[in-house]
Formats: C-alpha cells, sequence, structure tokens
C-alpha cells in the first residue's frame, strides 16, 4: 500500500481501513495518544 501526498485525515483514514495489512498498527488521534498508546503497549 502506497500512498503519497495525502492529509493526515486522509492518511488516518486509509491506516483504518487496512488493519489486516498492519494488524498492531494503532491510529493515534495526536502525539499525546501516541505516547499513551505506547506506553501501553511497551509496559
Amino acid at each position: 500500500m502506497t500512498a503519497r501526498h495525502t492529509s493526515t485525515g486522509a492518511g488516518c483514514d486509509l491506516l483504518r481501513r487496512s488493519p489486516g495489512d498492519l494488524p498492531t498498527l494503532q491510529a493515534a488521534t495526536d502525539l499525546g495518544d501516541a505516547a499513551k498508546k505506547m506506553v501501553a503497549a511497551v509496559g
């Protein structure tokens, strides 16, 4: 899957629609959310 020059919203939509391609990927809403998810993942 290759996407170039997409907006953030469109990029997030692409990631949400491809969970089979990226089974462990979790989209974050912002950097704070990403940090929380990362800390939870490494626990």
